[in-house]
């Protein structure tokens, strides 16, 4: 947003120089609507993440930790000969595979399309098309997320949509009398478990993405 939309900011300043409940509405609507989905998710240099990860914790299990590092040497090759560099040897240390670790990911105020393509991720990764970390094309970083769980804090999240006792809708974040709040957005119904609620966010996303490559 600093750099490529300037006019945007000075807008946005200008209304937070003047604070009243109108002009944050303003500023929020309009900072909203003018951030592309990445910065939403992950912030700008002036936008504050509205996704944070915790770090990854090994598991216990039988008085012990469940993982274990390895080494493995490798060479690097000379861009310009296709050769062996001279003096390239290298080490890389790896976790090995099995190992198992936890972490939380959190997202505060996210519309459902935006919670979406974090899903479609997840949901990518545990299928082996997204893969993490360094040396992918050599097969590291491959990851699959188990036995998920989720809460949903806040007003008015998560509700039963009277189908089944299983049965969960989770609002989208188009609430009446917030005029900031994303008015394209939906919620979305699903199953109660964790996995289904990825895959409804998911579908939606695509949704959602397809009808701006359209617009676009």
């Amino acid at each position: 947003m600093d750099k490529n939309n300037k006019s945007l900011l000075r807008e946005i300043e200008s209304l937070l120089k003047h604070p009243s409940q109108k002009n944050r509405e303003i500023a929020f609507s309009k900072l909203w609507n003018g951030l592309c989905y990445a910065c939403k998710m992950f912030g700008s240099p002036s936008y504050l993440s509205k996704v944070t990860f915790s770090d990854s914790i090994p598991v216990r299990r039988d008085g012990g930790w469940n993982f274990s590092v390895g080494i493995k040497p490798g060479i690097a090759i000379s861009r310009k000969t296709g050769s062996v560099r001279r003096g390239a040897f290298f080490r890389v240390e790896f976790v090995e595979p099995g190992s198992v670790f936890t972490f939380i990911m959190s997202a505060m105020n996210l519309p459902n399309y935006l919670l979406g393509i974090l899903a479609n991720v997840i949901l990518d990764m545990n299928s082996g098309y997204v893969k993490v970390g360094g040396f992918k094309t050599r097969g590291f970083g491959r990851v699959e997320i188990r036995n998920l769980s989720y809460e949903v804090v806040g007003f008015g999240g998560l509700i039963e949509n009277g189908q089944g006792p299983q049965e969960k809708v989770l609002k989208g974040f188009n609430e009446e009398g917030k005029p900031w709040y994303d008015p394209m957005d939906e919620s979305v119904s699903f199953d109660g478990s964790p996995v289904g609620l990825l895959s409804a966010l998911s579908q939606l996303a695509r949704k959602k993405l397809t009808k701006e490559e359209r617009r676009g």
